[in-house]
């Protein structure tokens, strides 16, 4: 079912800076899967066997009276040098940008967690981020998809654009209809709690995506073409791109990092 564009900028005008309660996650229609890379993702990745496929968990921003959709997403067949891409793009970040870490003591001991981690958005291979913007979902059929997780009322209760603006909400009808869904094996929904089904992993193959990063500090500079964003990186196989924003305009590089 689509939804038309005036009821959803109605619902922008009235509802968007005062409902804040529910945080999305993955829904099946949606254009990426947002997760972060850490230095214990770094680690799980360098610990990572050849036959294993890596686990993403999604990455919404805390704190929310409901969390609603998929939170987890499998990868299949990540080459080792992707792997160590993705490592050494954290370090090399890192030397310029130094992580920040929270860390709690509980019954456990010590946990420390990262508070600036970078943005990692799990897209298509056929994305093209020159053409539509980082961080729109993409997905006018979401709200049939969160009846799945015990949304009756959608569109009044639980806005579904992650900043609500009458802008971002055109852009993201609009986009629609262009950029189709992230290529991914959807479990089954029937029979399972929403609880349950935050836990189900959505699964996908590397061959068929490629991975966007992005400092903390650029995802909204990104997602609203603002002349404040700096960089972003690409990467799709073994290779890695660095997107730099020169004279109003993206200039691609290539990376390569030594063994």
């Amino acid at each position: 079912m689509r939804s038309s564009l005036p009821l959803a900028l109605c619902i922008v005008l009235l509802y968007g800076s005062a409902i804040k309660a529910d945080v999305w996650r993955f829904l099946p229609g949606d254009s990426f899967f947002r997760s972060s890379l850490t230095h214990a993702l770094a680690t799980t990745l360098r610990q990572l066997g050849d036959d294993e496929s890596l686990a993403l968990r999604y990455d919404a921003p805390p704190p929310a009276t409901y969390v609603r959709g998929f939170s987890t997403l499998e990868i299949d067949g990540m080459p080792r040098r992707q792997r160590h891409n993705l490592v050494r793009l954290y370090e090399q970040v890192r030397r310029s940008t130094p992580p920040i870490f929270e860390i709690t003591t509980g019954d456990n001991g010590e946990v420390r967690r990262e508070l600036n981690g970078m943005a990692l958005f799990v897209y298509n291979a056929s994305f093209d981020c020159t053409e539509h913007r980082i961080g729109f979902r993409y997905n006018e059929d979401w709200a049939d998809d969160g009846r799945s997780f015990g949304v009756l009322r959608p569109y009044v209760n639980y806005p579904y654009i992650d900043t609500q603006t009458a802008s971002n909400v055109i852009e993201d009808w609009h986009g629609s209809k262009l950029v189709p869904p992230l290529n991914a094996t959807i479990p089954t929904v029937q029979g399972k709690s929403r609880q349950e089904l935050q836990f189900v992993p959505v699964k996908t193959k590397c061959a068929d995506i490629q991975l966007i990063i992005v400092e903390s500090d650029q995802v909204e500079d990104l997602r609203a073409r603002s002349q404040d964003a700096r960089q972003f990186y690409i990467l799709r196989n073994a290779m890695v791109t660095r997107f730099a924003y020169i004279d109003s305009h993206w200039e691609p590089t290539d990376i390569t990092f030594d063994e």
